[in-house]
């Protein structure tokens, strides 16, 4: 992006694949090289009349095409013309080589372009291209960044387990013990019982004979 209209164009990039009008007058650079998701339809080529019938007779600009009524000079220029054809969307401008001599013919070559259908990158690497879109009005939404990842929350600690309470032991009965009166009580009974039990057999005895 060219920081000069505030990332509006883009420096050293044709928008969509390389026209082949391009490939076949500029050459588009060496190293690690980027190409658009593909190929933007062309509306309209503006540049020099002798340049775009050299191209016209090679068979590279389709008749009805071309256009030498103005050659923009800069890249607002070529804007400029996309912005007043409704069915522009975006242009790429050719600022490559010297404004003089025979590359003259082929300097300022403006491609009017459609808006490109495919999802992918838009622009391609090529060396002294400049492109961008109809307008770079500040009303224009700015893109939508990619999603990334969401954050992975914080754990959630666990909570603490109450004491458990220890069982506090019933209280052991103490044994009553047994009176001793009773005991004798009991004694005594037991030993009047038999008594009356012998004397009650003797009587019986006694009567018998």
């Amino acid at each position: 992006p060219d920081a000069s209209n505030d990332g509006c164009f883009s420096l050293h990039h044709t928008y969509g694949t390389p026209p082949t009008v391009l490939t076949l007058v500029a050459g588009r650079g060496s190293g690690s090289l980027v190409d658009a998701c593909g190929a933007a339809g062309i509306i309209k080529i503006y540049g020099n009349a002798g340049g775009l019938d050299l191209l016209m007779s090679w068979g590279a600009i389709d008749a009805g095409r071309n256009d030498s009524s103005v050659v923009p000079a800069t890249a607002t220029e070529c804007q400029n013309l996309c912005d007043s054809d409704s069915a522009c969307k975006f242009f790429t401008f050719n600022d490559q080589g010297p404004s003089g001599g025979n590359y003259g013919y082929f300097r300022g070559l403006c491609f009017l372009q459609e808006e490109l259908s495919c999802e992918g990158d838009a622009f391609s690497h090529y060396h002294g291209m400049i492109s961008g879109p109809a307008s770079c009005s500040s009303s224009d939404p700015a893109p939508t960044p990619a999603a990334g990842p969401a954050p992975t929350p914080a754990p959630t600690p666990a909570p603490t387990p109450a004491p458990t309470p220890v069982p506090t032991a019933a209280p052991m009965p103490v044994p009553t013990p047994v009176p001793e009166a009773a005991d004798t009580a009991s004694v005594a009974v037991r030993s009047t019982a038999r008594f009356v039990f012998v004397a009650s057999s003797s009587a019986m005895l006694v009567a018998s004979i």
